[in-house]
């Protein structure tokens, strides 16, 4: 049942979600991952948003939420998935234990 009315909304939407879009968050994520994770690139981080004069953490926050405050955000996250985004599903719950 709640299987059925999950397709049926995704069969609303009428665009695809793009490859390119994609990867570019997968990338995104990575590297804020790696960036965040190990010291060395953490202070060159850091170091890069002082010399700037920028806030590193509301960047950091505004780059993990993936989406930009005001404006109809939800637009962007009402297309359907790609062929991409189907398998990482698949490989990460059928390896799922609980």
């Amino acid at each position: 049942m709640l299987h059925d009315q999950v397709e049926e909304i995704q069969n609303s939407y009428t665009t695809v979600l793009d490859s390119t879009e994609y990867r570019k968050k997968i990338q995104k994520m990575l590297m804020l991952k790696f960036a965040l994770h190990y010291k060395a690139p953490l202070i060159a981080f850091i170091k890069y948003f002082e010399f700037q004069h920028l806030d590193g953490e509301d960047w950091t926050i505004t780059m993990t939420r993936g989406f930009a405050p005001g404006g109809d955000f939800l637009e962007k996250f009402r297309v359907k998935p790609n062929a991409a985004l189907y398998m990482n599903l698949y490989e990460r719950l059928s390896k799922y234990n609980a």
